[in-house]
């Protein structure tokens, strides 16, 4: 409960909103839509989102608050809190390999964070990004076409998540 109303709060003094160039940046609550460009290079920091039916049911679903969300491009970036500071924390954004059928198709995405059962309390705030292509791959795949939308949700974060591509 504490974290929740500590979230919370660190949530209300961290909501901003602001555009950029490059997308569209929300606070704790906020709706996110941006088209895509192809990108071929990715930083070392970005990892790709995993796609994986099985990991997806059983990942670590350990508390994060959502802070800020940006879509930028094919990058979606998460600035997190949660508590800690004693052990290694471990994230990864997993999904389906399916889509939900509706127009346009939507998807639930999770935040796994597994805290290693830290025992420590400090309040640690985080910025981590993904790349999201491979889901873009995937409905290409399924949908054999270039061009699409994707309505995803991210568990825990109220609102959607629009991801155009061209």
């Amino acid at each position: 409960m504490n974290r929740k109303i500590i979230c919370a709060c660190i949530g209300l003094l961290i909501f901003s909103t602001v555009v950029s160039a490059a997308g569209i940046m929300i606070g704790n609550r906020g709706y996110i839509n941006h088209i895509s460009t192809r990108r071929d290079i990715l930083p070392d920091d970005i990892a790709p989102i995993i796609l994986d039916d099985d990991f997806y049911q059983g990942a670590p679903r350990d508390h994060v608050c959502f802070n800020i969300v940006e879509l930028s491009l094919d990058i979606l970036t998460l600035n997190i809190g949660y508590s800690g500071g004693c052990e290694d924390h471990d994230f990864a954004l997993v999904g389906p390999t399916t889509f939900m059928e509706s127009n346009p198709v939507q998807t639930i995405i999770v935040l796994s964070h597994d805290d290693h059962n830290d025992p420590c309390d400090a309040w640690l705030t985080e910025e981590l990004s993904f790349d999201l292509t491979p889901l873009k791959e995937l409905w290409q795949q399924y949908y054999q076409q270039e061009s699409g939308t994707i309505i995803i949700w991210l568990e825990e974060f109220e609102e959607p998540i629009i991801y155009e591509f061209y």
